[in-house]
C-alpha cells in the first residue's frame, strides 16, 4: 500500500528574503540600496547567499518606509536599527541581556569599556531600556544614513567600526534585476565590498564575521 503523506515544502532563507525585499521595496520613499551580503551576493554570485538569514537596506536621509496594515511585513525597533520581518511567524528568541550588553558597547560615550563595565552599567539601564525582539528570521536590517560632511555614516554604528560610506559611492544609485526584480544598489559596489571584505572578497569564506 502506497504511503500518500505529502512532503511539506520548506524555503530557504534566501529565496524568504527575495520575497519579502520584493514586497518591501514598493513602501520604500525615497533612494535606499542594498549592502553588505545582499550586495556581496549579487555582486559576486548574482544571487543571494544561501547562508545568509538577513539582509541589510540603508535609506538615504530624506527616505521613509510606509507599510500598510494589509502587508505580509511588520517594522520593528531594535537598537540601532530596524527589523523587516514576516506576521504571524514566531518570533526569534534573543538573550535579551546580552543584546543589551552588546548594544551598550556601541554608544560613542561607551567605546572602550570593558565587560565588567558595560555589564555594571547595564543594570542601571537595563529595567528602563532593554528592548525585547518582535521580529522573525530571516529578517531585512534597515539602517537610516545621515550625513557628515562627504561622507553618510550609520548613527553610533560608524562610530563603533569604522565603517562609513562616501559620497562617491552612494550619490550614483543602479537597479540590479538579478532576483527578477529592481534593487537598487551602488554604482560602485566592488569598492564597497572591498572596503568591507577585504580584497579577496570575491572568495566565498562562510566564516567571514565583522
Amino acid at each position: 500500500m502506497m504511503n500518500n503523506i505529502t512532503k511539506k515544502t520548506v524555503k530557504s532563507d534566501a529565496l524568504i528574503l527575495t520575497e519579502m525585499l520584493k514586497e518591501l521595496i514598493p513602501f520604500i520613499k525615497g533612494d535606499y540600496f542594498l549592502s553588505d551580503g545582499g550586495l556581496l551576493g549579487l555582486t559576486r554570485d548574482r544571487k543571494l547567499i544561501s547562508y545568509d538569514n538577513d539582509l541589510d537596506l540603508y535609506l538615504m536621509p530624506e527616505t521613509t518606509i510606509e507599510i500598510p496594515n494589509s502587508s505580509n511585513l511588520q517594522l520593528s525597533q531594535y537598537y540601532l536599527d530596524k527589523k523587516v520581518s514576516r506576521k504571524n511567524v514566531n518570533y526569534t528568541k534573543k538573550n535579551k541581556w546580552l543584546e543589551f550588553c552588546s548594544y551598550l558597547r556601541t554608544l560613542p560615550e561607551n567605546i572602550g569599556l570593558n565587560r565588567s563595565k558595560i555589564f555594571s552599567l547595564a543594570k542601571d539601564k537595563y529595567p528602563k531600556e532593554a528592548i525585547e525582539a518582535k521580529f522573525s528570521i530571516p529578517y531585512i536590517d534597515i539602517f537610516q544614513l545621515e550625513k557628515v560632511g562627504d561622507d553618510y555614516n550609520i548613527p553610533f554604528w560608524t562610530d563603533y567600526n569604522g565603517f562609513n560610506y562616501k559620497s562617491e559611492e552612494v550619490n550614483k544609485l543602479v537597479f540590479n534585476t538579478d532576483l527578477g526584480f529592481p534593487v537598487l544598489i551602488p554604482y560602485y559596489a566592488e569598492n564597497i565590498l572591498e572596503r568591507q571584505y577585504g580584497k579577496d572578497w570575491k572568495i566565498e569564506n562562510p566564516n567571514w564575521k565583522y
